[in-house]
């Protein structure tokens, strides 16, 4: 098999393998890259993601600790303030995990149970739970077999058979068509955003920040960018539903809570030191955006080169994707987890993505009687997440589709 650099007719030793030498567009102004600092990922093997850290993270995390107050505080207030701006969304909760978010995204429709919440098969467990949590019938959506993302037909159909909720999925970081919303608001159905993937991404009406839905839920854990390790934030448009939110997660009392009698004071927002984390990865993630679309297209190109019979999710780059993930689809008949093992030992980490469905707890809590049948449409084989993060040397993407492309062979 020829190398990379022999069908790029370039050698790949001339790459740039450091985070900050990662060239700036117009596209992706922002802050200049800082030296690339400490970077723990071992350089002989792959890791599906990491989070980069450097000296200015440290010392941002560190001044919260020598001041001695831990819980949520001012700079968790600062840190939403900061999401709000880059955003440019009015209302910003920060929370302890993607899960608290969309549990209280939710819970803030105050659906009777056995409300039928409509869901794209393809969300994440955590979108899965919440439905559950809040007493809800999941009534899985089928998914648009190159995206992964709810197809309009399903979401019609969903519709029109009758749903008190619907959540949008934006896969892999890719905006969903914003039809979905306005099929939904002809309906006068709610619709609550899994952004798990998606902080930065845009569509037509700029950044996804929850614009024509209740909230919008997006995920801070490890492997995102900007990462507070663990941690979540609903953002929304509605004032009463980010006092809901609020209400709901500083842990109040009885006074605090007001007039709201569902406000349970759950105590799960996010920690003054998480928070100073998240600013100081917010203060260059233009940079990461734009490290993450780099290696996002050079995936694509390499694989196009050495693995047709691989399928990007979506085939083609999206320039204005997030780019969180990195999902491909194998070959009907390849053997995924034969795939995976292979991989590993090469020394590249990669994991299966599931539907809702494929979970186990998912069977066992809601029964065959709302899974899919009939003709569902699935991708052509299995789903693997191929790693992918702003550290990622270029080298990497090369060694990662050499080694997918021998697993086919």
């Amino acid at each position: 098999m020829p190398s990379v650099g022999a069908l790029r007719g370039t050698s790949t030793d001339a790459r740039p393998d450091r985070l900050d030498q990662a060239p700036l567009t117009a596209a992706g102004a922002g802050p200049p890259g800082r030296p690339s600092g400490r970077q723990s990922a071992s350089t002989s093997a792959v890791a599906p993601d990491h989070a980069f850290v450097d000296e200015a993270e440290v010392t941002a995390v560190t001044r919260v600790l020598e001041g001695g107050a831990f819980a949520s505080g001012d700079e968790c207030r600062r840190f939403e303030d900061d999401v709000s701006a880059y955003l440019r969304a009015p209302h910003v909760v920060a929370v302890s995990s993607f899960q608290t978010a969309m549990d209280v995204a939710l819970a803030s429709l105050r659906l009777t149970p056995g409300a039928r919440i409509a869901v794209p098969m393809w969300a994440s467990g955590a979108t899965g739970r919440a439905v559950l949590r809040q007493g809800g019938v999941p009534v899985l959506l089928d998914v648009d077999p190159t995206t992964l993302s709810a197809s309009l037909d399903s979401v019609s159909r969903a519709l029109a058979d009758g749903i008190d909720a619907l959540v949008v999925v934006h896969f892999g970081g890719v905006a969903a068509r914003r039809t979905v919303h306005e099929l939904c608001q002809v309906r006068g159905v709610p619709v609550i955003e899994d952004a798990s993937h998606a902080f930065g991404a845009r569509n037509a009406l700029g950044m996804l920040a929850g614009q024509g839905s209740t909230a919008a839920c997006f995920s801070f854990g490890g492997g995102m960018s900007p990462t507070t390790g663990q941690g979540g934030a609903l953002v929304t448009w509605d004032p009463d539903v980010a006092g809901f939110a609020r209400s709901n997660i500083d842990g109040c009392s009885d006074a605090d809570a007001g007039d709201d009698s569902r406000a349970l004071g759950i105590g799960h927002a996010l920690s003054d030191v998480l928070a100073a984390l998240g600013r100081s990865q917010l203060a260059t993630f233009d940079v990461r955006w734009m490290r993450r679309r780099r290696l996002a297209a050079l995936y694509r190109e390499v694989l196009g080169q050495l693995a047709p019979g691989i399928t990007c999710v979506p085939p083609q780059y999206q320039h204005e994707a997030s780019h969180q993930l990195m999902p491909v689809i194998l070959p009907p008949r390849a053997d995924g987890h034969a795939v995976v093992r292979t991989l590993a030992d090469a020394g590249i980490a990669t994991r299966l993505l599931a539907p809702l469905q494929g979970h186990r707890w998912f069977q066992h809590h809601v029964g065959p009687e709302v899974l899919p049948a009939g003709q569902v449409r699935r991708p052509g084989g299995s789903v693997l997440q191929l790693p992918l993060h702003p550290a990622m040397p270029e080298t990497h993407v090369d060694r990662v589709c050499e080694a997918l492309a021998r697993s086919m062979s």
